[in-house]
């Protein structure tokens, strides 16, 4: 199931419950799972960033001045704290993985809200269960039901 194609799945047939409760826990397993992996994956992401800042800075710490400003085409007398912060933070290899971070989150995000839809249908599920039998289907209800006793009003008066 790709991650667009899970808003059509948490739609509920009413009339096929005995499906859609038995494909819903599978569903809600794969959502789950795929939940748990990306947030694996943020955090493994983030544990990477943290490595390739620290080296990054390592390696700066180590260059001239000189070196420096070519590099990052600065003009700076020297190298404070904060500079050496927003060098890191700016260095291309921290960049890239904090858009691949943003991603995976991103991502994240949407599976634990598909997760989340499918807890929700569940609880639908069980109400729409518990509706089919105290009887409610069987019933005609609502408008339908409305339409027809007005029309055998209308003919009663004619």
């Amino acid at each position: 199931m790709s991650k667009e194609n899970w808003k059509e799945e948490v739609k509920i047939d009413k009339h096929n419950l005995d499906e859609e409760c038995v494909r819903n826990a599978s569903y809600f397993d794969d959502w789950a799972i795929k939940e748990a992996d990306a947030l694996n994956e943020r955090d493994d992401l983030k544990a990477k960033i943290e490595t390739m800042k620290s080296k990054v800075e390592l390696k700066l710490r180590s260059m001239e001045l000189d070196d420096i400003c070519d590099l990052y085409d600065l003009n700076i007398p020297k190298i404070t704290e904060n500079t050496m912060k927003a060098l890191v933070e700016t260095h291309s290899e921290v960049e890239e993985l904090k858009e691949d971070f943003f991603k995976v989150k991103n991502n994240a995000r949407t599976y634990g809200v598909a997760r989340q839809s499918f807890e929700q249908k569940k609880s639908m599920l069980e109400a729409l269960a518990k509706l089919h039998g105290q009887g409610y289907f069987s019933r005609i209800e609502g408008k339908e039901y409305r339409e027809q006793t007005t029309k055998k009003r209308r003919r009663k008066i004619e």
